[in-house]
């Protein structure tokens, strides 16, 4: 990459950004609120559009799937305390750096290994 597209990104970055704080910090809750119903509908309807290009047999096992795992998290309804969180966001990039393909292709994750990280 260029260096005039690592500053575009870069500018692009800190702009977003800017706005987010802006619109999240100082509008407060009915920002967010409106925000989240922009979004609703503007997904909604791109979802609505693309219907006819849905493979509905995977959507539906999605859906099923996610059913089920909402169902156990209910039933168990764990809430971890600050310290979990905040150490399970640390050690997150450690687990995703274990889970590098191990050849030289891309990979889904399916390829995650237990070497050391160090």
């Amino acid at each position: 990459m260029t260096l005039a597209a690592y500053v575009l990104i870069g500018l692009t970055i800190i702009v977003s950004s800017f706005i987010s704080g802006v619109f999240g910090m100082a509008g407060g809750t009915s920002a967010m609120i409106l925000f989240s119903i922009i979004q609703f509908c503007a997904n909604g309807w791109r979802a609505f559009q693309w219907r006819h290009y849905v493979l509905w047999p995977i959507f539906f096992k999605y859906v099923a799937g996610a059913a089920i795992a909402f169902a156990a998290m209910y039933a168990i309804k764990f809430v971890p305390n600050k310290t979990m969180v905040y150490l399970s966001l640390g050690l997150m990039p450690f687990a995703i750096r274990s889970c590098r393909p191990t050849s030289g292709r891309t990979s889904n994750g399916a390829a995650c290994h237990s070497s050391p990280v160090f």
